[in-house]
């Protein structure tokens, strides 16, 4: 097998979302163009047209309707894409690697196995899909009915993937041990961290000249966990004077109603405007308690050099980060008092270290191309690639 070949990536994320799927999504995308010429299949987004397109990459967009989330559900897929299963066969035949995103894409790797048998198929879980499914069934009655639905599909689609892809990815250790435990060898998985590239640089915000500490929290609010993240965000809020500065920021955010008043709303912000509100922020809080997989927020505030305040959930993924003076662990409302207060006053007396230990953090551990150059060389040692 050759190092370079053609590529398709298939994803049910838009690949311009700014969503933790469509950032590994994105992720993903810069694996397969070090792997070569790259197809990307994902779902067509209709609110933006920002994707990433070179002379090595071309995306084909496909919309997700109801009647291709019907039609697959119908055929036991809890992916739309097997709507479209005869244009990804036609894409994927000629093809050397074969890149699916998430395990709803079980079937869709069974039969590139099936179709393909020369090439090498991968799989990447960016989250144990049971877990998340297991987050509706405490809803209504109908959400329910659903939610048991789509998690037996998902129980099926994830033992696919698992058996019949030559290499399982994992966004943390701690999934790749737990989906591993009864399902023998971790030989033909690795973990793939969520990771950013390193192309913003961020200033360091003088407490001194401030009227106000701004706690940011990212997240996307149309995802159960995080709903009942900005509902604990909110109550955090309210037990702080107005010198501190709460603000909740990502996709679906104005669907939360607050009337507390030093919490800020910025709902569906773009890139800029995200990357903006890290830039001008101090503290990066992340309340998150339940909800599978690594939480990517946390690896944008490292970038931006920001001092991190979160619960054990939110650093599930994150083990470089033990021993931080900047990455602290709260379980408790006291913990997370004397953790602001502390990290306050470590701000205000400080000559950067924060920024510069976050940002060495992030680079030694979460920074793209070095999380892609292990991937591809450990791909190459199992034989996967070869020079």
């Amino acid at each position: 097998m050759n190092a370079k070949g053609t590529v398709v990536l298939t994803t049910l994320n838009a690949i311009d979302e700014m969503t933790g799927g469509g950032m590994y999504a994105r992720q993903l995308l810069s694996f397969c163009m070090e792997l070569g010429k790259t197809q990307v299949i994902c779902k067509k987004n209709s609110e933006n047209n920002r994707a990433m397109l070179d002379d090595n990459c071309i995306i084909h967009a496909v919309p997700k309707t109801a009647l291709s989330d019907i039609f697959s559900r119908l055929l036991g897929s809890p992916s739309f894409l097997m709507f479209y299963l005869f244009s990804i066969v036609k894409r994927i035949r000629r093809s050397k690697y074969i890149v699916f995103q998430n395990s709803r894409n079980g079937w869709l790797v069974l039969i590139a196995r099936l179709v393909c048998w020369d090439a090498t198929v991968i799989i990447a879980f960016d989250n144990i899909e049971t877990d998340v499914a297991r987050s509706y069934l405490d809803a209504s009655l109908l959400r329910r009915i659903v939610g048991t639905v789509d998690y037996l599909e998902l129980l099926i689609c994830q033992t696919l993937a698992y058996r019949y892809a030559d290499l399982v990815l994992f966004i943390t250790e701690a999934d790749r041990d737990r989906f591993a435990a009864g399902r023998g060898s971790k030989a033909r998985s690795m973990v793939f961290p969520f990771s950013l590239p390193d192309t913003h640089q961020f200033g360091r915000g003088n407490l001194l000249n401030k009227g106000c500490i701004r706690v940011l929290f990212t997240a996307s609010f149309s995802y159960p966990p995080n709903q009942r993240a900005i509902e604990e965000f909110n109550r955090i809020a309210a037990l702080y004077p107005r010198n501190f500065e709460f603000i909740a920021a990502g996709r679906a955010a104005k669907d939360f109603h607050s009337s507390c008043p030093n919490l800020t709303i910025v709902s569906d912000p773009d890139d800029a405007e995200m990357q903006a509100l890290f830039a001008a922020s101090h503290i990066y809080l992340s309340p998150v308690c339940t909800g599978g997989g690594m939480k990517t927020k946390i690896a944008e505030a490292l970038r931006a050099g920001l001092p991190v305040i979160a619960s054990p959930e939110s650093l599930i993924g994150y083990e470089a980060t033990i021993g931080s003076h900047y990455v602290v662990s709260y379980h408790s409302d006291v913990q997370l008092h004397s953790a602001l207060c502390k990290m306050v006053e470590t701000l205000r007396r400080s000559d950067g270290a924060p920024h510069r230990e976050n940002r060495d953090l992030f680079l030694a551990n979460y920074a793209l191309k070095n999380s892609i150059s292990k991937v591809v060389r450990n791909m190459m040692e199992a034989g996967l690639i070869t020079a």
